[in-house]
């Protein structure tokens, strides 16, 4: 067939593909104050309105934000971040302060810590909680994206 081939296909069994997630730091406020959690996966649901999910365990404290000012950040961290992003994956805000784990900024809700060393952040307002017993589903209300200026 003119030097074309065809791969053979290897019946599997039934799960979700192995697509990478992206790796995401989910902010709020708690009290007053700035927490952080990172969440293994996340996604959208929809391009127009924007809504995207995040897994989020109820017992997580950050939800207790979440769910008290019904908006939290989404913040992509750089590889420069790793150890940051791991070890606010791996600590409980219920016994770590997280809140000086980065440098938080602001949209114009004020309700939503962003990250400022990540370079995409977004701010999101919970449209349903706990639909299902571990996902968030949300409004994207904007997004920052920040690039290299030059002189």
């Amino acid at each position: 067939m003119g030097g074309s081939f065809f791969l053979a296909k290897i019946p599997q069994q039934t799960q979700i593909p192995a697509a990478p997630f992206p790796i995401v730091i989910a902010g709020t406020l708690v009290n007053r104050k700035e927490n952080y959690l990172t969440i293994g996966a996340f996604g959208g649901m929809s391009m127009q309105p924007p809504v995207i999910y995040i897994p989020s365990l109820k017992t997580h404290y950050t939800n207790i934000g979440i769910k008290e000012t019904g908006y939290f950040s989404i913040n992509l961290p750089p590889a420069r971040l790793v150890l940051e992003t791991d070890y606010c994956g791996l600590v409980s805000g219920w016994k770590i302060d997280k809140s000086q784990l980065f440098a938080p900024f602001y949209g114009k809700e004020k309700l939503a810590p962003m990250v400022r060393e990540c370079p995409v952040n977004a701010v999101c307002k919970l449209k349903k909680p706990w639909i299902f017993p571990t996902m968030m589903f949300s409004s994207v209300r904007w997004w920052n994206i920040s690039w290299m200026k030059t002189a």
